[in-house]
């Protein structure tokens, strides 16, 4: 059981996330996306089959309900625990298949209750169960269409009628619904909530995408790596990294960036778009890299065939062989076939290997390139006259 897990002072906390909760892209829905399921279809071995797997509902939470929620210990308890409020507890999925579906006015519990077959709450307490179950098969993995979407992450938005709701996810408006069933208050009608909560349960019915869900739900952002923030505010959208920690302020995180001490930003406005105008770039992780060895340009003065481990006085005589030559050539090195790319070292506009790449050549003798991340290189790009395989 799940002590405490809810309180009518919860309400007002709630609300107050609800209020400074952001709004949500919509999401275009497709037949096989999602499957949800009403009262009805938990409450009866008799309901209409699932898409998929080949069971139905109340079939599948009776397979599974020891496995989710662990009795004799643990109960699916729904509403407010404690003094604070009252819940419905239910110790087996035949009591919750003799609970569903409920009629009858919708309103709030008025006391505690081990596996009944009615309450005061009405077809509020039935949406609210039903609603629960839903979110947590999902959960559990139980249920599983589109990869690594679960329902309980799905966000409302665009809701007129119920403006402090927009930016909610599933799973916390079904917590909210719990505490309005166990005695809190709402600044809306248990009627409509009561209302709403049977729409968003009924969201994907038969696998079908419902009206409601395509003007009101939307799936969560792509998080790629699964560090909890979406690709599109990430630094390191493929690498995990919580912290978004940047030493160099160069918009690249420290876990993905070829150079983790000098800034040297991904290539605008996307490396696809980049490449075709400059084919004969090379890039790691959608920075310049142009012998693709992990550092990018702007920290790497080690070039291909010389000794040591720091920059010496070998890189500077193939840096002098490439002076003046074009950076689109494959004429430069004292061996005259290397990539001029690679000597392009301030990556920047000027067509030839010249003074500004000097002066950060300087910068960076005796020094060891980078340093870079731990996951670096990450995946190569080249341009169509660029290479990811051996430099010549």
């Amino acid at each position: 059981m799940r002590t405490g897990r809810f309180s009518r002072f919860g309400v007002s906390i709630l609300a107050s996330a609800l209020l400074c909760a952001g709004g949500a892209s919509a999401t275009i829905w497709h037949n096989g996306d999602m499957e949800t399921f009403s009262q009805y279809d938990w409450g009866s071995v008799q309901s209409v089959p699932m898409v998929s797997p080949n069971a139905n509902a109340a079939t599948l939470l009776s397979q599974y309900f020891v496995e989710i929620y662990n009795p004799p210990f643990g109960v699916l308890d729904v509403g407010v625990e404690g003094p604070d409020g009252f819940t419905i507890d239910f110790d087996s999925a035949q009591s919750i298949s003799d609970f569903l579906p409920q009629s009858g006015p919708p309103g709030q519990l008025d006391a505690d209750l081990a596996d009944p077959k009615t309450t005061a709450s009405g077809v509020f307490g039935g949406a609210v169960t039903a609603l629960r179950l839903n979110v947590d098969l999902y959960d559990a993995g139980i249920l599983s269409y589109a990869p690594s979407l679960r329902f309980g992450d799905l966000t409302l938005h665009d809701l007129s009628a119920f403006p402090t709701l927009n930016g909610l996810t599933v799973r916390q408006f079904e917590h909210l619904g719990e505490i309005v069933l166990g005695g809190g208050t709402s600044p809306y009608s248990i009627a409509d909530l009561s209302a709403l909560t049977d729409q968003v349960g009924l969201a994907f019915g038969l696998g079908r995408p419902s009206q409601f869900a395509q003007d009101h739900l939307s799936a969560p952002p792509m998080d790629t790596d699964g560090d909890g923030v979406p690709d599109t505010a990430d630094n390191c959208p493929t690498v995990a990294n919580a912290s978004q920690a940047d030493a160099d302020s160069d918009g690249v995180g420290d876990a993905c960036d070829n150079c983790v001490n000098v800034a040297n930003p991904r290539v605008t406005p996307d490396a696809a778009t980049f490449l075709a105008a400059n084919p004969w770039a090379t890039l790691t992780g959608d920075q310049r890299d142009d012998d693709h060895d992990g550092y990018g340009n702007k920290c790497d003065a080690k070039f291909p065939g010389t000794t040591g481990a720091a920059v010496g006085t070998g890189d500077l005589t193939q840096f002098r062989a490439s002076f003046n030559k074009s950076r689109t050539l494959d004429t430069c090195g004292t061996v005259g076939t290397h990539p001029c790319a690679i000597f392009d070292l301030d990556e920047g506009t000027a067509a030839a290997i010249g003074t500004p790449d000097l002066t950060q050549f300087r910068a960076l003798f005796n020094k060891l390139p980078g340093p870079k991340c731990p996951s670096c290189p990450l995946p190569c790009e080249a341009g169509t006259a660029g290479t990811c395989g051996a430099i010549p």
